[in-house]
């Protein structure tokens, strides 16, 4: 869990970069599909033959875990805090959480 608010902004800063970089990702990840219609021949991604995912698709999805990653941590670090458990002892010694 996020301690402060300087780590927060840390992330938040971290979450944006990779909303950046997911873009410039998916950005190449089109250019690539459209050069080889327009070139008229081909061009055969080896990685995706063999995998069923090109390394550009793969970088796609772990960046999108990524900020998924960051939107979870910088929810976790605005909810309330949850109140601390009550212990008490019963008669017999034994502590007991309510």
């Amino acid at each position: 869990m996020i301690q402060s608010k300087p780590a927060a902004t840390s992330v938040q800063t971290q979450r944006e970069q990779a909303r950046v970089l997911l873009d410039s990702l998916e950005s190449a990840c089109r250019e690539c599909e459209r050069i080889p219609s327009e070139s008229g021949s081909a061009r055969r991604d080896l990685f995706k033959k063999v995998t069923g995912h090109s390394s550009l698709e793969n970088a796609i999805d772990a960046t999108r875990r990524a900020i998924e990653a960051y939107d979870r941590m910088l929810e976790k670090a605005t909810a309330a805090p949850s109140p601390a458990p009550t212990i008490r002892v019963t008669a017999t010694g034994v502590p007991s959480v309510l």
